[in-house]
């Protein structure tokens, strides 16, 4: 009986499942055809796009030319073999997105870019500037709406209060924005420069806290449009400072009264004005992590040493501390050795003097916060000269820099020596003048060494309270105690006249 009697027979309602097979092979090679021609086009597509042939998609036997097989059966095994070789594609694929997302794990660096650049349209806002500065009372966060049908005219100021001149805030700066907004209005667009009359300075979109707070404690007021997040400065600094006074340490008797102060821009513009040439070159360094203390270096460019002034540089970008306020760590910081008997850096605080250092070929250091500059390479012949030198003729001052010298060599051997000779070299005094010391040490309860050194350890103890006391009172200490209490040791037989002499 052939098949189409068997059809005949078959009862109504049930189905050969012949047919399936047979529709469902018809089905198969449709789609099977259907996606050799999206292959094909995608083939096509990337050969006009200029993909190279490494890019483009594995070709299945039909697109090498191959008919697919007329049984049902293997165009199934093809189809599988398709799909299995899709899932592991799939699969090395999601593989290499876990590790790269592992690796971006573990590399900080790339974390922290990746989340910039998605916070970076809305990086800065008035909340995290607020919350920047929340535990600062003296730095103020406003917000103005130039419009107020407009909330797109919003901006915000962060100011210091106390190192700026806040009066120019409702006087200049607020005014001249309203005008600004009603001539040309605020930029529109992320880039689109703020266009007026006040020198605004562009920040980095992106930009750290760090230099918003370094903006704002050098009395810069920051400007920030919320709805480009553009962040501007503004320099309307007015930090408490003094004006230059004469030196309390080093005076002046014909050379000029005027001093260097705690401001390091009004220090530079003491030794600007005094040299007026773009050879006197000025580098700023910023130094300490939580002071950002800024340190200037001077220097006369075809006058200095390369070498020199190389190493100096050397050392002070090596210094990484937490924070820097006197002149003294710096010193300290670029000496060879804190345990040196000659400074290699000497202070002044008097300009001509720093100048006169330029000219010879020396660099100047500047701490701001420190009425002291920093002058070096010393020497001791450096130590031997006095800020008034270059006000004198050169014989008066070749005399009186003798007479340091000297000074130097007698305030350092002379107690060494006189003790040496009194108590273990008496056979090398002259007959008369044993013969005197020897009546002033008659009673004495003291040996020559311990009462020189008592007489050293009292003129110290009266040297530092002569320092540390207000200046009325420590000067008559100074000078009348030590008179009255060095009579008084001779009187009561402690010390001898001798040794009050020479200590």
């Amino acid at each position: 009986m052939t098949d189409t009697e068997n059809k005949n027979y078959l009862p109504q309602g049930d189905h050969d499942p012949s047919d399936d097979r047979k529709e469902e092979s018809h089905a198969h090679n449709g789609n099977s055809g259907k996606q050799s021609q999206e292959r094909g086009k995608n083939r096509d597509q990337g050969k006009r796009s200029g993909n190279s042939p490494d890019q483009a998609p594995e070709e299945t036997g039909e697109e090498n030319g191959e008919p697919l097989s007329d049984n049902p059966e293997d165009n199934r095994n093809v189809s599988d073999s398709e799909q299995g070789n899709n899932q592991r594609k799939n699969g090395d694929t999601d593989d290499k997105t876990s590790e790269s997302t592992n690796s971006d794990d573990n590399n900080p660096q790339k974390g922290s870019s990746d989340d910039d650049s998605s916070d970076e349209p809305r990086l800065w806002n008035f909340s995290r500037l607020n919350d920047l500065f929340a535990k600062s009372a003296d730095i103020k966060v406003q917000m103005h709406r130039l419009s107020k049908s407009n909330p797109y005219s919003e901006i915000v100021l962060v100011f210091a209060d106390g190192l700026c001149e806040s009066s120019l805030l409702g006087k200049v700066i607020l005014p001249e924005l309203y005008d600004m907004y009603e001539k040309d209005g605020l930029p529109s667009k992320k880039g689109e420069l703020l266009a007026g009359k006040l020198p605004l300075s562009l920040l980095k979109t992106n930009a750290p806290s760090s230099a918003i707070e370094e903006a704002v404690f050098q009395g810069s007021v920051v400007l920030f449009l919320p709805h480009t997040n553009e962040l501007y400065t503004m320099d309307i600094s007015n930090m408490p400072k003094r004006t230059p006074e004469e030196s309390t340490t080093e005076i002046s008797v014909k050379g000029p009264k005027d001093g260097f102060t705690e401001d390091i821009s009004t220090n530079v513009a003491l030794i600007r004005k005094r040299i007026r040439s773009t050879t006197l070159c000025n580098e700023t360094f910023v130094m300490g992590r939580r002071t950002r203390t800024r340190v200037s270096l001077l220097y006369i460019e075809d006058i200095i040493s390369p070498k020199l002034l190389e190493e100096v540089k050397k050392r002070m970008s090596k210094i990484d501390m937490d924070g820097l306020y006197t002149a003294s760590q710096l010193e300290e910081l670029l000496s060879d050795s804190k345990y040196s008997l000659l400074p290699l850096i000497d202070f002044t605080g008097r300009p001509d003097y720093a100048v006169s250092s330029l000219i010879n070929g020396r660099f100047v250091i500047i701490v701001d916060g420190n009425p002291m500059v920093l002058t070096g390479p010393g020497s001791l012949s450096l130590l031997m000269k006095s800020p008034e030198d270059i006000h004198f003729n050169y014989i008066y001052i070749s005399f009186v820099r003798l007479i340091r010298v000297l000074s130097l060599v007698l305030s350092v051997a002379l107690p060494g020596f006189w003790v040496a000779l009194t108590a273990f070299h008496q056979d090398q005094l002259p007959y008369r003048m044993m013969a005197t010391i020897s009546v002033t040490r008659l009673g004495l309860p003291f040996s020559a060494q311990m009462e020189l050194f008592l007489l050293l350890l009292l003129f110290e103890i009266f040297r530092e309270a002569g320092i540390r006391l207000p200046t009325t009172i420590g000067q008559t200490l100074t000078v009348i105690g030590g008179l009255i209490i060095g009579d008084a040791a001779i009187r009561a037989g402690l010390v001898s006249p001798s040794s009050v002499v020479v200590g």
